[in-house]
């Protein structure tokens, strides 16, 4: 607890695209958790994705081509040129 504690004010931090992919079945990191993350996301371009089915190692799971594909639409819509930029 005292780790969430710590960084519950990270996420407003992040300013770049950002992609969560959850497993339905994670007993890890709770649904509340990753949608208070989500929303506090200080991007425009972000995306959440459930995978049914899986747990929370995604790529250990019989949907990890799922992830993976999700993963590549998610950078293939990204603005190339803002991943070029400098985000310091």
């Amino acid at each position: 607890m005292k780790l969430i504690i710590k960084y519950q004010e990270t996420p407003i931090n992040v300013s770049i695209p950002t992609l969560i992919i959850r497993g339905i079945n994670d007993t890890i990191v709770p649904e509340e958790s990753v949608m208070y993350v989500y929303v506090k996301l200080n991007t425009l371009k972000k995306k959440l994705v459930h995978l049914d089915n899986t747990t929370h190692d995604v790529f250990n799971d019989p949907l990890k081509a799922q992830a993976t594909k999700d993963i590549l639409a998610f950078l293939k819509d990204t603005d190339r040129l803002f991943l070029l930029k400098d985000h310091k």
